[in-house]
């Protein structure tokens, strides 16, 4: 099994996705949520595998096919400059970035695969090994309860900007796209909507428009 289908990042993050779909009717979750799938688009290279939204909390996660390749990640020239802009004149978005820009991957045991999350600017860094999540459910823990994932609007609004500027010094041309998605509007007698958005100004939107998202895993996919 770990050589084979679970080599491959898609399926993954599918499993993710309807994994925490399960936990989020186990605890009875009733508010917002929203997840933007960039993998495989241009947007990818800038922002990552997958935005998520959290009752007014944002948080980026990049999926890797195992832990071995992590060596992969930490070789990334976006990275590297990630983490010498966070090093130098961009140090107050540290803690913005451990909290709001994770990275997944599997580990196995026989035939068993779980999850495993860390920020990803501590990547194989044992100084912060109290960071890392070892299964789905404790993830949304970390959200719900402990508060610990998930930084506010003008906060990713920020770090975006810093994504790109890491981005577009490595040579992509297409930096704005990262901010558009379709929404998925859950409502009882009318059923499901797709609604065009940028999704950096979604809280305006759900402020405006009453019943968005209410009580759902809502899954979006990138235009």
């Amino acid at each position: 099994m770990q050589n084979k289908s679970y080599k491959y990042e898609n399926i993954q993050i599918g499993n993710f996705l309807i994994s925490i779909g399960y936990y989020l009717n186990e605890l009875k979750y009733k508010h917002p949520v929203s997840f933007n799938l960039h993998q495989q688009t241009p947007n990818d290279f800038t922002i990552g595998d997958l935005f998520g939204k959290f009752s007014g909390k944002f948080f980026i996660i990049e999926f890797k096919n195992s832990q071995e390749s992590l060596k992969t990640e930490l070789k990334k020239r976006q990275r590297v400059k990630l983490i010498s802009r966070l090093n130098n004149d961009f140090k107050e978005y540290t803690n913005l970035s451990i909290m709001g820009h994770l990275i997944c991957y599997p580990t196995f045991n026989n035939q068993e695969m779980e999850f495993n999350l860390e920020p990803y600017v501590t990547i194989q860094n044992e100084k912060f090994s109290r960071y890392k999540i070892n299964n789905c459910k404790d993830f949304l823990l970390n959200i719900i309860d402990k508060k610990s994932i998930g930084i506010e609007f003008n906060e990713i609004e920020k770090y975006i900007e810093l994504l790109k500027k890491c981005s577009a010094e490595d040579g992509n041309k297409n930096i704005e796209g990262v901010s558009s998605g379709i929404f998925l509007n859950f409502e009882k007698e009318k059923g499901i909507a797709h609604i065009n958005s940028r999704f950096l100004n979604l809280r305006r939107e759900i402020r405006l428009e009453v019943g968005i998202a209410v009580g759902t895993l809502t899954v979006l996919r990138d235009i």
